[in-house]
């Protein structure tokens, strides 16, 4: 009769029809936090790569029109000269 539930110590009673279904709970509950905290880490990760990618774009591209307006700067002074010159 213990099989069929009848004759079931009230401690193993418990155990299965409280502790384990709360212990289940809880170790789902960790794990359901711990992929919550991997997400966030990750995205944090992604999130800085990205920033960094997009600060050397256009660390690179402030550059490159710094450089274009010292050409052209230049080339404007000696029309300057030029000018003066005549």
């Amino acid at each position: 009769m213990s099989t069929a539930g009848v004759l079931v110590k009230p401690l193993d009673r418990a155990l299965h029809t409280e502790v384990v279904p709360w212990l289940m709970n809880q170790v789902m509950d960790y794990l359901k936090e711990d992929e919550a905290i991997n997400a966030g880490a990750e995205t944090v990760v992604i999130d800085g790569f990205t920033a960094a990618k997009q600060e050397h774009t256009d660390t690179m591209r402030r550059r490159e029109e710094a450089k274009k307006k010292a050409e052209e700067d230049k080339i404007e002074a000696e029309r300057q000269n030029e000018i003066r010159k005549q």
